[in-house]
């Protein structure tokens, strides 16, 4: 045989080399339609706030977040703080240190309010 001449190969080798080809063809793409499994969605992690409690206020005061979102409040004063929507969340009382955190599930505003200091009010707005 002569270098650089093409190689002759018999019957069986070919159709061996066809068929491999088209394995290849038929995994070398992706998503449906394509011959190979599609990749899931990417999952989105669940929203996160926090709201500091200093120096006898909610920061920030009133906050508006996704549903599914939760909340958590930081207590950072030396005195104890609550943070309570009555007949949805209390987090009973919270001294220096301490977080209460709440997942906000149905749209709408929840105001809420310290009831151990008069005036100590925020709200979430879900949408």
């Amino acid at each position: 045989m002569v270098a650089g001449s093409p190689k002759v190969v018999g019957p069986l080798a070919a159709a061996a080399a066809a068929a491999a080809l088209a394995v290849l063809a038929a995994c070398s793409g992706s998503g449906p339609g394509a011959g190979g499994p599609s990749a899931p969605p990417p999952t989105t992690p669940p929203a996160r706030q926090t709201v500091q409690i200093l120096n006898y206020a909610y920061s920030p005061q009133h906050i508006t977040v996704p549903v599914g979102t939760t909340v958590t409040w930081v207590q950072e004063d030396s005195t104890l703080h609550t943070v309570t929507d009555p007949g949805v969340f209390d987090s009973g009382d919270l001294a220096r240190g301490q977080r209460f955190s709440y997942t906000f599930r149905t749209p709408g505003t929840y105001a809420y309010h310290g009831t151990v200091h008069a005036g100590l009010s925020g709200s979430v707005t879900v949408q």
